[in-house]
């Protein structure tokens, strides 16, 4: 009885692999060391799984009550894990935090959560760092809770396969290069589990057709799709890059205009990230947002020798707001 229970019509290798691809996402963000804290993501990632896992093979609980107690304990669990790191240098007059008091800490904690949403660019680089802490820390339980439901209720893969990829590849392109590993563990993961529930879908209609089968398929289908996997990434890594073509160009200058506005909000809103991938100043506006750790001496940045003289000015601004600079000037 207890052996049918635990039995998983999907295989629990499916579930392994959708983990293991989850965690590569998170693995990859703590790997950027973009702030502290981050360490906690995986530990809220496994649990949204789990939930995720009970309430998909849960098929008397309609979708919109179980996404609904999904985002009450999420909500609960969230908070507990950040509790556990928030720590503001400075505590506000009149407020006490202390590990005996939890309901303090997390009332304190809400509360200058509440006081970056009012005012996000003149938060202080401690809360700002927590509060992209906050961000990924819902964005990783809702996640992981819809990429299982996908899976294991819908059986739609790419639900889950999508966005898992696209954002550890969003963290790899701004992060070192060193965290390409994490994307090659994603993929691999990602295109198992395509083969693993391909299988089970066919598993499934040959059984409502009464079709006999070998027991060992499984094993058959991941064994060869492995090795299929692995030799797509390698020719993926190794072969030359294609020939740019016009159409393609004009296609992805028109999707970056609206990416360089969301890259501008983020940057407005989380100032003080440590930055170590590729600059996301692209081009000047109007407004420059002041990132990364700050770090002055007297070496010198930058030296030119020209055989005439040049101006190296490319814009002025003339308004600081205690996170960037503006250029109010409406002439320009």
């Amino acid at each position: 009885m207890l052996r049918s229970r635990l039995k998983l019509e999907e295989g629990w290798t499916s579930f392994l692999l959708l983990i293991f691809m989850l965690l590569s996402v998170t693995w990859s963000v703590r790997a950027a060391e973009w702030t502290e804290g981050l360490g906690i993501l995986q530990w809220i990632g496994i649990p949204a799984s789990l939930l995720g896992l009970s309430l998909a093979k849960a098929w008397r609980v309609p979708g919109i009550v179980a996404h609904l107690l999904s985002l009450v304990v999420g909500a609960a669990w969230v908070t507990l894990m950040l509790s556990l790191i928030f720590n503001p240098p400075v505590v506000p007059a009149g407020l006490v935090v202390s590990a005996r008091s939890p309901s303090a800490k997390v009332s304190l904690m809400y509360q200058q959560m509440l006081r970056w949403f009012l005012d996000p660019g003149g938060a202080e680089i401690w809360l700002s760092n927590f509060m992209f802490v906050v961000t990924l820390a819902v964005l990783s339980w809702l996640l992981s809770y819809t990429s299982t439901w996908f899976v294991f209720r819908s059986h739609w893969v790419w639900g889950a396969v999508v966005p898992a990829s696209a954002a550890c590849l969003v963290n790899i392109h701004y992060g070192p290069s060193r965290l390409v590993l994490y994307f090659i563990l994603c993929c691999l993961c990602a295109l198992l589990l395509i083969v693993r529930m391909h299988v089970y879908m066919r598993q499934k209609s040959w059984r409502q057709a009464a079709v006999n089968y070998n027991i060992d398929v499984d094993f058959t289908f991941l064994r060869d799709g492995a090795l299929v996997s692995l030799l797509a990434l390698l020719l993926a890594w190794t072969i030359p890059a294609a020939p740019t073509s016009a159409r393609l160009a004009d296609f992805w200058a028109d999707f970056q205009e609206p990416w360089h506005e969301v890259q501008t909000q983020w940057n407005r809103l989380f100032t003080s990230l440590n930055y170590q991938g590729p600059s996301t100043l692209v081009n000047f506006g109007r407004t420059m947002t002041l990132g990364g750790a700050v770090s002055l001496s007297n070496s010198p940045v930058l030296e030119v020798q020209a055989t005439e003289p040049h101006y190296w000015r490319a814009v002025t601004y003339d308004t600081y707001t205690g996170s960037g600079w503006v250029n109010t000037d409406n002439l320009t």
